[in-house]
């Protein structure tokens, strides 16, 4: 069963002042993952799977692809955004729209091949991130226009933004509608966003389609966050360590098209199943992630080839 700290309680029950629920002493916290905050991370880690677009083609050993990819990040409601203090408090988590990463892939040999992506530390939509994704991709098996595909993944780094307290809250000062818990400077918070995980990829090859490739993804991932608070609540500083651990399992399908020779074009629809539990209910739902992504890939080739 649910057991709930005092400070929510007493904050739906008896309708305490917020000052003094944030006052109460609150340490570095492992959260189990059914916890709003864990919610919160494995959703936005969910996010940034490095997740394949069917088995990889088979290619010439040495061969190199440039991919950009574009990743949907849904808008949260109030409700999933209540999160902070087990679900008492609203967080700062509609940011971004998109993610944009890039993407290289180098052919170790013709059916296995390494991708990496690096999201340098550059504001967009008021968070820095740096973030390095990795892949080990291979082609496992094919017959006629089937494949079936493995991968194995992982990513470390962090984003760092203003997620508990924003201008908005220390520009409203007192006024407790625009500043309910009495930030006093803008957070400067950060949470890590580190996983390993597999995949398997099933395709078919649609030649009379000029090679369109439906396929459909299963992939397992676990999550090590980590979410540092650096804020100010009521003049007092606010400033904790919460982490947790999870697993997940991804489902993702869509299809890879060719354009011409050397650009082709992706498309995925994601989805993956988070449960949480929200006060006052003892027991979790399931409040998923579903999204969508692209990328375009630019087929390089082998350097030092010379073009006939």
């Amino acid at each position: 069963m649910k057991v709930f700290p005092f400070f929510l309680v007493a904050l739906i029950l008896s309708n305490a002042p917020l000052e003094e629920l944030a006052a109460q002493p609150r340490g570095n916290e492992f959260l189990a993952p059914t916890r709003p905050e864990a919610w919160a991370m494995k959703y936005f880690n969910s996010v940034s799977l490095l997740t394949g677009y069917g088995p990889i083609a088979q290619r010439e050993k040495g061969w190199i692809d440039f991919g950009l990819e574009l990743v949907d990040i849904p808008s949260l409601s109030e409700e999933e955004r209540r999160v902070g203090f087990d679900g008492a408090k609203v967080e700062n988590l509609n940011n971004a729209p998109i993610s944009i990463r890039p993407i290289i892939s180098y052919y170790l040999t013709e059916k296995i091949s390494f991708s990496g992506s690096y999201i340098p530390p550059i504001e967009l939509w008021d968070v820095k991130a740096n973030i390095f994704s990795f892949s080990l991709n291979w082609r496992a098996y094919e017959k006629g226009p089937f494949a079936l595909g493995v991968r194995l993944y992982g990513q470390t780094g962090a984003a760092t933004g203003a997620f508990t307290c924003t201008e908005d809250n220390v520009r409203a000062g007192n006024d407790f509608e625009g500043n309910p818990w009495g930030c006093a400077e803008v957070s400067r918070d950060r949470v890590h966003m580190d996983y390993y995980g597999g995949e398997g990829s099933i395709s078919y090859r649609l030649e009379k389609l000029n090679g369109l490739t439906p396929y459909f993804s299963v992939g397992w991932n676990h999550m090590r966050n980590k979410f540092k608070l650096d804020s100010s609540l009521f003049g007092q500083p606010d400033k904790r360590l919460e982490k947790g651990e999870s697993n997940t399992v991804s489902y993702s399908g869509g299809f890879v098209y060719p354009l011409n020779g050397k650009l082709s074009f992706g498309f995925q629809v994601f989805y993956t199943p988070l449960d949480v539990i929200r006060f006052p209910d003892t027991v979790s739902e399931n409040d998923s992630l579903f999204n969508v992504r692209a990328q375009f890939i630019y087929h390089f080739g082998k350097l030092g080839r010379k073009e006939k």
